[in-house]
């Protein structure tokens, strides 16, 4: 069976972000820290390693309805990409878990 990134669970290997006095959402990792938009901190809220990306896609698909869902799976998928380049998120097959 040839598998789908939306079917990709994304886990959190660090949950270390905060809000600093500016209001700009951080996020550290070892080179340092990095400042998140609105998408991604909102992604990062919904990584929980239970959802897909399909299913984070969806949830901001409710959230942004003016918003191509094809416009929102690439910002999900560009933005878990940073995150796993980071190295504060690993990624599982749905199918591997299911099996």
């Amino acid at each position: 069976m040839e598998e789908n990134y939306l079917d990709i669970k994304p886990t959190k290997v660090l949950n270390l972000w905060y809000k600093n006095d500016d209001g700009y959402y951080l996020l550290t990792i070892s080179e340092g820290l990095v400042k998140l938009n609105v998408t991604a901190i909102l992604i990062w809220t919904l990584i929980d390693g239970k959802r897909t990306i399909r299913d984070i896609v969806g949830a901001l698909a409710e959230k942004f309805k003016n918003v191509a869902t094809e416009q929102l799976c690439a910002d999900v998928i560009r933005t878990i990409k940073m995150f796993v380049d980071y190295e504060i998120l690993t990624i599982t097959w749905k199918s591997y878990k299911e099996a």
